[in-house]
């Protein structure tokens, strides 16, 4: 369970990382493409 909880931070945290470099809908898709998983 920890190393899924560390897997889903590090996620987030490059989703976070690459959203200010990405159009609105490209990061809309790399969101909704982690939510889905």
């Amino acid at each position: 369970v920890r190393s899924l909880c560390n897997i889903l931070h590090s996620c987030i945290g490059l989703c976070q990382r690459n959203t200010s470099r990405l159009d609105s809908q490209e990061s809309e898709s790399l969101w909704f493409l982690l939510l889905d998983s």
